[in-house]
Parts: structure tokens; sequence; C-alpha cells
């Protein structure tokens, strides 16, 4: 309502926590807003959770989309 159309949440913050607050939030106003995210800190304890290898990069931005409730970010 402010005018306030630009998010940039990540899966570091408090676990991706953040993104599904975001998410839920966000809801019915998906259309009108921008939202970017970031990858390649540690996101589990394998070491195949952490860096920008495909696979990461690949599974990041799929449990992004799950925690966003969203099918795509812009950036």
């Amino acid at each position: 309502d402010l005018g306030i159309n630009y998010f940039d949440p990540a899966d570091m913050y408090t676990g991706g926590e953040a993104e599904i607050v975001l998410g839920k939030a966000l809801k019915d106003r998906r259309q009108d807003v921008v939202i970017s995210t970031k990858v390649g800190v540690r996101s589990g304890v394998p070491l195949t959770q952490s860096g920008l290898s495909r696979r990461h990069i690949m599974a990041s931005i799929d449990d992004s989309l799950r925690r966003l409730n969203t099918d795509w970010t812009d950036i």
C-alpha cells in the first residue's frame, strides 16, 4: 500500500522462514511485486548444500519457490 514492490529474501534468513512469511503476505499480490533471491550460502550439513554447483542452485531455487509459494522469481 505504501509503494514497496521489491523484495529480496534468502534461505539464509532465519532458515527460510523469511521466505515463508513473505510468500504468505504476498499471496494475492504476487503479480504486483518483484522478488529476487540468493543462492550460494550453505543451506544444510552436506557439502552438496553449499556453493554454486548446478545441483545446489537448482535445489535452492526449488526450495525458495516452495517457501515463497510462487512459480517464479523475477531476479
